[in-house]
């Protein structure tokens, strides 16, 4: 005989009943009819058996578990069960070794209400076999020993925790610290004996903020999409997440998923809701193949990106620029000499980051010293693009060094170490040229030499990719400028690009033989209308900036060995907002890191809740594998998939291209057709053929000057 008997039955349970020998009745508590008359998921082992409660009979407190086939046959009743002084017994006699999920999803369902009082109460669960004694069961408690940092972890279970696929979460870990502002951050090892890891670290200051980009352009209802209180400290705020499986400890050697979060180097915290790893370490679990997840901040703005020749000449060289970035590479540093008490494996690391937080991970790839890391996956953005993502250099940046310290009315870099940080950042960012554009790291010649571009310092398997309307981002900051009125005219557009491109050249002062091909490919006359013409900017500057960038920067690295597979998510928007329906710029990452239940606010027209989720396992099936090893297309599980590991059509020689959506389906495409097909590569090689390098930045300047004057809508006096 088998039992749990729960001290307190109103208090819910996650604990996980592990017996070699196979009981034969089981009893738990039974508290509310209104529990048992919903459907419930069930999924051991990876699989998805569905079960709902039939029958239900409140007065005699009776009901049967009844399957729920993924076909249209009949529901099969498997247990009738009955409740006697509110306790329930299955009887297990002939219970499968799938069903003891079954029986865990019962213990986690029956306690529903709680009071305040209860809820503090720690559940305590007794278990009897027959010609035992009683002893007390539980899972682990999320407590790492960390005999290298000298102290102990005490962290929190994930909410996203079920009772058969427990998420333990480590918050806060204070990775480095700064000695002081403009100077690069140090490995942390100094910890206090015990050290509380069940509460979000303060966040790296950064400028006031009324909407989060990422909440706009992915769309989740505020209810949902919440986000930690804005806590700020310039020097304590260089901390990191850790979250793994129940248990994992030392000597397991998981794959470790390090994720840099973007907003363009301005904004963003490793506490926002798409930055948690529990969703992904969940269904790592739940396919077998178990990893850890980190989220870390950096730091931000001003105190990130700020570099000058005086800097360089007061502090040193190697505290004149790039803290931001070179914060990333400590992080990475201090896990792969701290991970291994987590479970983590310190050679098996891989660093990934969307948008800035991408150019970020692109920056690793080149800087010295080498990052320790086993691969890298970049979403959404690209070292080294034209206007938005070139290095700059630190004489480049010494103007914005010298107008913040105007706008401060100060002098010295003494004075500018001091004065409060409140009142820096609003000088910096008001007195910064690129507002809106985002930050790039520095060319220092220590941490990033001038000719990176063509040196790379990791040469291990990338996964790099775009979204279907990588333009949204742009057309949100553009918003955000002043609205101006009179709208700027199309004329005015082709006049400005031509005199532009003309002041490049004192051979070739009429630029009409290389923009009239352009024009016409991507129709813009002197006729078109405003909306016509930001719609094709907004196309244009996508092509340039994202999709040629991403097809460039995977055809570069392949030149040096490196082994690049390449997505694209076209999934639309399901949520709401001004892009519902729009394969949005950083929408993936709600499919990546989102919890399931993210899907539960949507209309269910056709099973479109299921269809998203399905979506949601496969992307982050696809990160799970390639973090722990595995080709691009192993597990792919239909729409191709005999692509090797080099990103290639095995046999073929042809390089493909994982699509995900935008109907649900996940298909590994040739990529040449897919550029086609979904990118407009016969379009943006009209501009790539027509003009250098430097036309090109030029070119793109001039559009999104142009197009921030056509969407601006903000009050003439609103800075963004």
């Amino acid at each position: 005989m088998f039992s749990a008997r729960f001290n307190n039955p109103n208090t819910l349970s996650r604990h996980i009943f592990h017996e070699q020998k196979f009981p034969l009745s089981a009893t738990l508590p039974y508290q509310s009819p209104l529990v048992f008359s919903r459907h419930f998921n069930v999924s051991p082992w990876g699989r998805s058996p569905q079960y709902m409660i039939t029958d239900l009979v409140p007065q005699k407190k009776k009901f049967c578990i009844t399957s729920l086939p993924s076909t249209r046959q009949a529901r099969i009743p498997l247990y009738s069960t009955i409740i006697t002084n509110n306790i329930l017994t299955i009887p297990m006699i002939n219970f499968k070794l799938s069903d003891i999920d079954l029986l865990i999803t019962l213990f986690l369902l029956c306690p529903s209400h709680t009071s305040p009082e209860e809820a503090e109460t720690k559940a305590e669960v007794e278990v009897i076999t027959s010609g035992t004694e009683s002893s007390n069961m539980s899972t682990p408690s999320p407590i790492i020993q960390h005999s290298g940092l000298n102290t102990t972890f005490t962290g929190c279970r994930h909410h996203i925790s079920s009772s058969e696929n427990e998420i333990w979460q480590f918050r806060g870990i204070k990775y480095a610290n700064i000695p002081g502002r403009f100077k690069q951050s140090s490995l942390n090892t100094s910890f206090e004996k015990q050290t509380d890891s069940t509460r979000y670290g303060p966040k790296c200051p950064q400028p006031p903020q009324t909407a989060r980009l990422e909440d706009t352009l992915i769309g989740l209802p505020a209810s949902i999409a919440s986000h930690q209180p804005d806590t700020f400290s310039e020097f304590q705020c260089l901390n990191l997440n850790i979250t793994t499986p129940t248990g994992a400890k030392a000597g397991d050697d998981l794959p470790v998923l390090v994720y840099v979060h973007g907003g363009g180097g301005f904004s963003g915290s490793n506490s926002d809701w798409w930055c948690d790893g529990g969703s992904i370490v969940k269904r790592s679990v739940e396919i077998g193949k178990p990893i850890i997840t980190v989220a870390i901040n950096y730091r931000l703005s001003v105190f990130g990106y700020m570099a000058s020749d005086e800097l360089a000449r007061l502090n040193g060289p190697d505290n004149a620029a790039n803290f931001g970035p070179r914060d990333v590479h400590t992080a990475l540093t201090w896990l792969s000499q701290n991970i291994t008490p987590f479970g983590g494996s310190p050679t098996n690391i891989t660093a990934s980051g969307e948008s800035h937080g991408s150019v970020l991970i692109h920056t690793l790839l080149h800087c010295h010293p080498p990052a320790p890391i086993s691969r890298a996956i970049l979403q959404s953005q690209f070292l080294n693009t034209p206007i938005f993502t070139t290095p700059l250099t630190l004489s480049s940046y010494s103007p914005l060094y010298h107008a913040t310290k105007t706008a401060l009315n100060i002098t010295t870099l003494s004075q500018l170490e001091t004065v409060p940080y409140q009142d820096l950042l609003t000088a910096y960012t008001t007195s910064n040229p690129r507002n809106g554009l985002g930050h790039t790291p520095v060319i220092d010649e220590i941490f990033l030499p001038s000719n990176f571009s063509d040196k790379y310092t990791f040469t291990g398997p990338l996964i790099i990719g775009t979204t279907g309307n990588e333009s949204t981002v742009i057309s949100s900051v553009a918003s955000n400028f002043p609205l101006l009125t009179p709208k700027p005219s199309t004329s005015n557009l082709l006049t400005t690009l031509s005199s532009s491109l003309s002041s490049l050249s004192s051979l070739n002062n009429n630029q009409n033989e290389k923009l009239t091909p352009i024009l016409s490919t991507y129709t813009l006359a002197s006729s078109t209308t405003p909306s016509q013409t930001s719609a094709t900017l907004l196309s244009l500057i996508e092509d340039l900036a994202w999709y040629h960038a991403a097809d460039s920067f995977a055809t570069h690295a392949r030149t040096k060995g490196i082994k690049v597979h390449e997505y694209s998510f076209e999934q639309p928007q399901p949520f709401g907002g001004v892009f519902k329906g729009v394969p949005t710029h950083s929408l993936d990452l709600a499919y990546l890191f989102g919890h399931p239940e993210i899907f539960d606010g949507m209309v269910d027209e056709l099973g479109e809740r299921e269809k998203e989720r399905t979506m949601q396992r496969r992307m982050q099936d696809s990160w799970i594998r390639f973090v722990g090893g595995e080709g691009w297309s192993d597990g792919l599980g239909g729409g191709g998939g005999d692509e090797d590991r080099d990103g290639d059509r095995e046999g073929s020689g042809k390089q493909v291209v994982r699509r995900f959506g935008p109907a649900g389906e996940v298909v590994d495409e040739d990529k040449e057709t897919f550029l086609k097909q979904w990118r407009r590569k016969d379009k943006w090689m009209t501009i790539v053929d027509g003009l250098s390098v430097e036309e090109q930045e030029v070119f793109l300047g001039v559009c999104i000057g142009h197009l921030v004057g056509l969407l601006g809508n903000a009050p003439p006096s609103a800075v963004i």
